[in-house]
């Protein structure tokens, strides 16, 4: 899996353009939400990921989008924390197609104990993160 950028998946609604939901993986196993947007403004909204985001988002005490993934042979899993929460709500999991796409075929709610099938593709999209950031996020344990 590449790791010099950030995954983007579309979610088809009846909205004139999806909306994209984007994830940056980083080689320690972590993994930083970073928001949604719209697929036409997916190029144009990258300045959202200036300094400031990655400084909000990487400050001490600020874990909200910050979780885990785990790769065992072809198969990925990453967790979710919801706006306004500390700890994750769901476990996504799916299988690495090649080293830029990966399908995610299932999402477990944790608060509700349930299971629901997915079908969500995810692209890589090359990205340069700030060196500074991108060393800040690695040394998270």
């Amino acid at each position: 899996m590449r790791l010099d950028g950030y995954y983007y998946t579309s979610n088809l609604t009846d909205r004139p353009s999806p909306t994209v939901t984007r994830y940056f993986f980083f080689s320690n196993g972590k993994v930083l939400f970073g928001f949604n947007c719209e697929l036409d403004s997916l190029q144009e909204k990258e300045s959202d990921f200036d300094n400031n985001f990655f400084e909000r988002q990487l400050s001490p005490g600020y874990n909200a989008n910050i979780t885990n993934f785990a790769i065992d042979g072809s198969t990925i899993q990453f967790e979710r924390v919801y706006p306004m929460q500390d700890y994750p709500h769901a476990i996504f999991s799916g299988n690495i197609q090649n080293d830029s796409t990966f399908v995610i075929r299932s999402c477990k709610d944790l608060r509700a104990g349930t299971a629901e099938k997915e079908n969500s593709i995810y692209h890589f999209r090359p990205f340069s993160i700030p060196e500074k950031y991108r060393l800040i996020m690695l040394a998270r344990k």
